[in-house]
C-alpha cells in the first residue's frame, strides 16, 4: 500500500550550510569528530555544531550522506543542516540518500555542490508524524550492520591480540600450557627466536603473483554479465579481512587474453603500490589490478599470513621519502617472513580458524542487510511501501 506524501521545495525542507575550515596541523587531541565529504577524517578537542546532525558532501564526494549523534565539526568541504524545518533528522538523513545530489553540482575542473541550486527543487516528504513510522526499518536493519560492524572490530582486534602474544611476545602456550618466554621457554641468540624457527623470503613459501589492468579503452572488458571480481586497492578499505564486494570485474576473455592471474580462494592480497599495507584474505576466485600482489600457499595457514602481513613494518622496505615510490614486486617477492614451527602453527590455526569464521559470517550478513536496506530505502522514501499506523515506534530508538 502507498502513501501520500507532501511535495515542498528543498528550502522548506531543510537548510544547507557550508562548514567549516579545520587544517589538520590545527586540530587538537579529542572526542569531537571531524566530517569531510568522505565521513568521519579525524578528531578536535572543539565542535562547532550540536547533535544529532546530517552532513552532505560540498566537494570530493559530492552528495556523500552522513548521520551522526553527538556534536560534530563539519569541514568546508560539507554542507551541514541548521534547520530541520521540525522534520525528523534521521529521516533528512534517508531522504538525502535518495536524492542524486551529485546533478546539482557546479564547475568543470573542480565540481562543487552549491546548496542554493537546491532550494527550488521540489522534494516528496511525508507527514512529520509518519516520517518517523518510515524510517524504522531502515534504522533497525542500520543498527544491526553497526552491531556486526563493532563485533568484527571487537574480533579482529583479540585475532590481533592472540598473533602478537604467540608470534612477538613468543608467550605461545608451552608443553605444559604456560606462556613460553616468560616462563623460561629458550630463545636463540644468533636470530632472538625460539628454536627451529626462522625467516624465509616470501617467494621460498608463496607463490607470488601480480594482477593485471587489461586496456581501458577497451570498455566491453569490464563489468560484463558474470564476470570474474576483479579487486582494485580502494575495494580493500572495507572494513574486515575478507573480500567480498569489487567495484568492477572482468570479462572471461580479458582474463584469457591478457593472462590475468586468477588468485584462489584462501590466498593473502597485499596492495603494494601507492597505498601500501592493505591486506585481504579471499574466500573465493577472483582476480585484481596490477597494485596486488597475491600470496598463494598450501603450507602456511592464510589467516597467519593476512594476520602476519597486517603487523608487518613496511617502511623497513624502503630506503626512499617515499615509500609508496619505494616497494615493487621484487622487493615483495623477498619481504621476511616469520616461519614457526609446525606444531605452534597448526595450534595457532586451531585456535584462530573458529574466530574468523565468525568474522566472515558477520561480514556476510552486512552485505545481505546493506542489499536489503538499499532495496527497501526508495521503496520506503518514495511511499511506494508504507508501514502500518498500528506499528508502535520508540522515538528513542531512532539513532544510528
Amino acid at each position: 500500500m502507498e502513501s501520500k506524501l507532501n511535495v515542498v521545495k528543498f528550502k522548506d525542507f531543510i537548510t544547507l550550510k557550508r562548514g567549516y575550515d579545520l587544517p589538520t596541523r590545527k586540530r587538537k587531541t579529542g572526542n569531537v569528530p571531524v566530517l569531510s565529504s568522505s565521513g568521519i577524517s579525524g578528531n578536535h578537542n572543539e565542535y562547532k555544531v550540536d547533535g544529532p546532525g546530517v552532513i552532505t558532501g560540498r566537494s570530493g564526494l559530492i552528495g556523500s550522506v552522513y548521520y551522526i549523534r553527538k556534536e560534530f565539526w563539519p569541514l568546508n568541504t560539507t554542507l551541514y543542516v541548521t534547520d530541520f524545518k521540525g522534520n525528523n533528522p534521521l529521516y533528512v538523513y534517508y531522504k538525502l540518500k535518495t536524492i542524486n545530489l551529485k546533478n546539482f553540482a557546479t564547475g568543470s575542473s573542480v565540481p562543487t555542490l552549491n546548496r542554493n541550486h537546491l532550494d527550488s527543487i521540489d522534494v516528496n516528504i511525508h507527514d512529520k508524524e509518519k516520517q518517523k513510522k518510515q524510517i524504522f526499518i531502515l534504522e533497525k536493519i542500520d543498527k544491526k550492520i553497526n552491531l556486526n560492524r563493532q563485533i568484527i572490530a571487537n574480533l579482529e582486534e583479540l585475532s590481533q591480540t592472540l598473533f602478537k602474544r604467540w608470534f612477538v611476545d613468543f608467550e605461545f602456550p608451552d608443553k605444559d600450557g604456560n606462556p613460553y618466554k616468560s616462563s623460561g621457554g629458550e630463545i636463540n641468540d644468533t636470530n632472538n627466536l625460539p628454536p627451529n624457527w626462522k625467516y624465509e623470503s616470501a617467494k621460498d613459501i608463496y607463490t607470488i603473483n601480480i594482477g593485471k589492468t587489461p586496456p581501458r579503452k577497451l570498455t566491453e572488458l569490464f563489468n560484463t554479465k558474470n564476470g570474474i571480481d576483479w579487486v582494485a586497492i580502494s575495494d580493500m578499505k572495507a572494513d574486515g579481512p575478507f573480500i567480498n564486494i569489487t567495484k568492477e570485474n572482468l570479462s572471461e576473455s580479458a582474463v584469457k587474453e591478457y593472462r590475468v592471474k586468477l588468485v584462489p580462494k584462501n590466498s593473502v592480497l597485499l596492495s603494494f603500490k601507492l597505498t601500501i599495507g592493505r591486506v585481504k584474505i579471499t574466500n573465493k576466485e577472483l582476480a585484481t589490478n596490477e597494485a596486488i600482489a597475491h600470496f598463494v600457499t598450501n603450507t602456511i595457514n592464510s589467516i597467519y599470513t593476512y594476520l602476519y602481513l597486517k603487523n608487518f613494518n613496511f617502511e623497513s622496505l624502503g630506503n626512499t621519502s617515499s615509500i609508496a615510490n619505494a616497494i615493487n614486486s621484487k622487493i615483495v617477492k623477498e619481504m621476511p617472513i616469520l616461519v614457526p614451527t609446525s606444531e605452534i602453527l597448526e595450534k595457532f590455526k586451531e585456535i584462530i580458524t573458529p574466530i574468523f569464521e565468525k568474522i566472515e559470517f558477520q561480514q556476510k550478513e552486512n552485505i545481505l542487510l546493506t542489499q536489503l536496506r538499499d532495496t527497501l530505502l526508495p521503496k520506503l522514501m518514495s511511499g511506494e511501501i508504507d508501514i502500518p499506523d498500528d506499528i508502535e515506534v520508540n522515538e528513542d530508538e531512532l539513532s544510528i
